[in-house]
C-alpha cells in the first residue's frame, strides 16, 4: 500500500489531499481523502473551518492530524471541523477528533464538529459517550452558535 500526498497553499486556504491505493492495478479499490482549511473572521478573532472529505483511516489519519495541527498553530478563537462529507472514521480518527477538544482547551480555542453523518455519529456516541466534542447539525449552525456566544 502506498500513500500519495499533495500539500499546496492558495490564497490562505490549505488543502491537504491523499489517495490511498490498496492495489495499483485496481482503481476501484482506491479511496480518496482531503481536508480543506478556511479562515473566517469574526468579532472575537478568527474561525478556522476544517472540511474533511472521504475516509479517515490508518493511512489518512496523519493528514487529518497535520491539518488540525496547522489550523491550531494559527491560534484561532474557534475551530469547527466539518465532517459532512466524511464517509468512514476509524477508532483512531474518533480518538483524534475527541482528543482535539482537550488540545483546543489548552489553547483557549473553542472547538466543535459539524455535519457528522448519522451512522458515524451513532458509533461515536456509543463508543465515546460523555467525552464528545460539541456537535452541530451543520457548519452554518456551528457558525451561528459562535456568533451567538460572542
Amino acid at each position: 500500500m502506498s500513500l500519495l500526498q499533495e500539500h499546496t497553499t492558495r490564497s490562505g486556504d490549505i488543502p491537504h489531499r491523499a489517495a490511498t491505493i490498496a492495489d495499483v492495478n485496481d482503481p476501484a479499490s482506491w479511496r480518496s481523502f482531503s481536508c480543506t482549511t478556511e479562515s473566517v473572521l469574526c468579532a472575537a478573532d478568527e474561525i478556522i473551518v476544517l472540511r474533511v472529505e472521504g475516509d479517515v483511516d490508518l493511512c489518512t489519519l496523519p493528514i487529518l492530524q497535520a491539518a488540525l495541527g496547522e489550523g491550531l498553530d494559527r491560534y484561532p478563537a474557534h475551530l469547527i471541523v466539518d465532517l459532512a462529507r466524511m464517509t468512514f472514521c476509524s477508532a483512531g480518527g474518533f480518538d483524534l477528533l475527541t482528543q482535539t477538544r482537550h488540545i483546543t482547551a489548552e489553547k483557549a480555542t473553542s472547538y466543535a464538529v459539524s455535519g457528522v453523518p448519522p451512522q458515524i455519529d451513532r458509533i461515536w456516541t456509543l463508543v465515546w459517550d460523555g467525552d464528545l466534542p460539541i456537535r452541530h447539525r451543520s457548519t452554518a449552525a456551528a457558525m451561528a452558535a459562535v456568533q451567538a456566544a460572542e
